[in-house]
């Protein structure tokens, strides 16, 4: 009878105490958008202050008689635009730099194909 009421005893505390556990759906989202808010406030920032610092003096002047990846003399001109700089910082969060080095060496006046092939 002792053990009965003794776990009787921590039961009750036990539910005192995870009863204001309680997940929220909506509150889950609103957490939610509020890490995303930050970690895109934070993407940016990083894009344009990586941006900033690395196009000073920069001139893509010479003419290639190729494109993107298929160049056999390759420039690491990764930081000179703010979209290959996002592209960039994206995949280093998951430490792929090979991934990154990849994706962001394609024209960016191509047609919209190499735009939606690169994000994928």
């Amino acid at each position: 009878l002792s053990f009965v009421m003794n776990s009787l005893y921590l039961a009750t505390f036990a539910l005192k105490v995870v009863a204001h556990n309680k997940i929220s759906m909506g509150q889950m989202l609103q957490d939610f958008g509020k890490f995303l808010g930050m970690f895109l406030l934070v993407l940016f920032s990083f894009t344009i202050g990586l941006t900033q610092l690395y196009d000073k003096g920069y001139t893509s002047k010479e003419q290639k008689d190729c494109v993107g990846i298929f160049c056999e003399q390759q420039s690491n001109d990764t930081f000179h635009s703010f979209i290959g700089t996002c592209f960039a910082l994206f995949w280093y969060i998951f430490s792929l730099a090979h991934v990154a080095i990849f994706v962001t060496r394609f024209s960016y006046g191509e047609e919209l194909q190499s735009f939606v092939g690169a994000v994928i």
